[in-house]
């Protein structure tokens, strides 16, 4: 489904990309998940609104309510992301991995993600 879907992804990404923030940055999100999926749900209807909205804004009140279904889910899913992000214990602050922690990181993560998909893959 396509729920399912967004969500293997966005666990995926974030998987992938927090030991280069935490190398970088010097943190990990702790809410990076619930904060992405809210956006990978959202996306799809404000990428969908920017497609129509050049037709949709030459007819009498079209144009009006496709921006406002655009701007309100912008605005839905920037207070979620928002919320999330201004809580105190959003961030957790780690030392700087050296590569080849990262490294093995990411080793395992394949091992991992291989493992998964071999075992549940639909035949």
């Amino acid at each position: 489904s396509e729920l399912t879907a967004a969500l293997v992804a966005t666990i995926t990404v974030t998987l992938f990309t927090a030991p280069i923030v935490a190398y970088y940055f010097n943190y990990v999100s702790l809410v990076a998940l619930p904060a992405n999926l809210a956006l990978a749900l959202g996306v799809p209807i404000v990428f969908a609104v920017g497609l129509v909205s050049p037709v949709a804004a030459y007819i009498p009140g079209v144009g009006t309510a496709v921006g406002w279904v655009g701007t309100t889910m912008t605005d839905a899913m920037l207070w979620v992301v928002n919320r999330l992000g201004s809580s105190e214990h959003s961030t957790m602050a780690v030392a700087s991995p050296g590569i080849f922690a990262i490294i093995g990181y990411y080793l395992l993560l394949y091992a991992a993600l291989s493992y998964a998909r071999s075992r549940y893959a639909e035949r």
